[in-house]
């Protein structure tokens, strides 16, 4: 329900008990006066009620969205993670010939389910792959063989 409709609610709320109370004041019975101003105060307070439900509501169906944006992306990460091919220590991606494209940190991946390609780093005749996101490295990896 939009901000828009609950404040337009609230007005006929509003005018309902000024018209309860504009009809119980004419009223001369102090029986009948009193009974209309109580359904008028019921009513008020079926209403609150009603706005408390609508805020719950609309509570509920953002963290319904919420969740369903984590299960979607948890859903991606795992079909991500099926396509990954682990070797020399590393996850690889590969193409659809099986040639390595990328390589991703296995630590990130598996702990922290984060897609962090990790970066191949050269040394005095050999070379290594480091992670910027969590520094994990290991040294003397080979892509797998075409």
């Amino acid at each position: 329900m939009a901000a828009g409709e609950l404040v337009a609610g609230l007005k006929l709320i509003t005018d309902g008990v000024k018209a309860l109370t504009g009809i119980a004041d004419s009223i001369k019975n102090a029986e009948v006066k009193k009974v209309t101003i109580d359904m008028g105060n019921h009513v008020i307070s079926l209403q609150t009620q009603m706005f408390d439900l609508l805020s719950q509501n609309a509570l509920l169906q953002e963290e319904n969205r919420n969740l369903k944006i984590k299960v979607d992306e948890k859903e991606d990460f795992k079909e991500f993670k099926d396509n990954l091919y682990f070797h020399g220590d590393v996850y690889w991606l590969l193409d659809e010939g099986d040639k390595p494209i990328h390589a991703y940190c296995p630590i990130c991946a598996d702990s922290k389910n984060l897609k962090i390609k990790v970066v191949k780093k050269y040394g005095s005749g050999f070379y290594w792959w480091t992670c910027h996101n969590c520094k994990y490295e290991v040294h003397h990896t080979e892509a797998p063989e075409d």
